[in-house]
């Protein structure tokens, strides 16, 4: 009986150390999972705040507008790299919104307003894709708007346009901007 007894402990032992052998190794593949994730997503943030940089550095633009291009943008961008990949239109489509704001809003107002008018589908989508709600997608064009019509009011719209992309953490981390404008990019 004893013997009996001491064969069911150890079938109990071994079922119970067998279910948590399988429980570590799928824990261990969703780290691996996890860690390659996030690496790819390191990757594409680093990419895109790059290409942000690289553009932005061409252009004396309202802090507003480099706050939500280094920020919201980016992450879109970062998103859309993830996803889509560097040659889908998407992508292409979210780079182009950098582009041609930056040349609107060097040629003055009135181009500046136009191109917003051609731009705020692209807009939209892309600040939806990260989070962003109806409410504070509206309130970003509103900024933006005001802005060209009042480019002397940067300091006000730069305060607003920090509340707003405050209210959403950045892609893969926190938010990162301040009421000064955004902080310096994060390095991986």
């Amino acid at each position: 009986e004893q013997l009996v007894a001491f064969e069911q402990a150890q079938e109990e032992i071994d079922r119970v150390v067998g279910a948590l052998r399988k429980k570590a190794e799928i824990a261990e593949r969703r780290q691996v999972e996890a860690a390659r994730g996030r690496e790819k997503l390191d990757l594409a943030q680093a990419a895109a705040e790059e290409v942000v940089r690289e553009r932005l550095s061409a252009y004396r633009v309202p802090r507003a507008l480099r706050a939500l291009l280094e920020n919201a943008w980016t992450d879109s961008l970062a998103l859309a790299l993830l996803r889509q990949g560097v040659d889908h239109a998407v992508t292409r489509e979210r780079l182009e919104l950098v582009d041609r704001l930056l040349q609107a809003f060097a040629a003055g107002p009135a181009a500046a307003l136009r191109a917003l008018d051609t731009l705020r589908g692209v807009l939209e989508e892309g600040l939806a894709a990260i989070g962003f709600h109806d409410d504070a997608i509206a309130a970003a064009w509103d900024e933006l708007c005001r802005l060209v019509a009042a480019p002397d009011a940067d300091d006000q719209a730069v305060r607003s346009m920090s509340q707003l992309l405050q209210q959403r953490p950045r892609l893969g981390g926190e938010a990162r901007i301040s009421a000064d404008g955004p902080a310096e990019p994060r390095l991986f």
